[in-house]
């Protein structure tokens, strides 16, 4: 059978890709086809928390709300189902990090951002360390 085709002798059906970044300030989610355009899109404000002065983080129930919520809004404003997706690409914030327990998923903490300055008086102790003036 030729690659591409049904058992039925049909053409395959039409496939997506979506592409979702987990911006700084927002995230946004495309639908793209085959020739790479634009099928449809949603954007939605990341809500950031300012616990403590220098602190940056995120709520992770919120954040996966937002997430999950982009995808259904593009896939549905490209007309689509969810089955027609076939890839997902993820772009995310560099430096931001969570930790969660490995049995039950549940996240200890806030994400926190790679905006957050709570170690910046150890990092600046690290980089004036004598390991790192060592010069190869």
């Amino acid at each position: 059978m030729p690659c591409g085709q049904q058992e039925s002798g049909g053409a395959a059906p039409a496939r997506y890709v979506v592409g979702v970044d987990v911006g700084s300030t927002v995230v946004k989610c495309h639908v793209y086809d085959r020739a790479a355009a634009v099928r449809g899109s949603s954007c939605r404000k990341v809500e950031s928390l300012y616990p403590h002065p220098g602190w940056v983080e995120l709520d992770p129930e919120v954040l996966w709300s937002q997430f999950v919520g982009v995808i259904k809004e593009a896939v549905q404003a490209a007309g689509l189902h969810m089955r027609q997706i076939a890839g997902l690409g993820i772009s995310t914030q560099r430096a931001t990090f969570i930790t969660w327990h490995k049995r039950t998923g549940k996240p200890f903490h806030n994400f926190i951002s790679w905006q957050d300055l709570r170690s910046a008086e150890l990092v600046n102790s690290w980089n004036k360390s004598l390991l790192l003036k060592v010069k190869l």
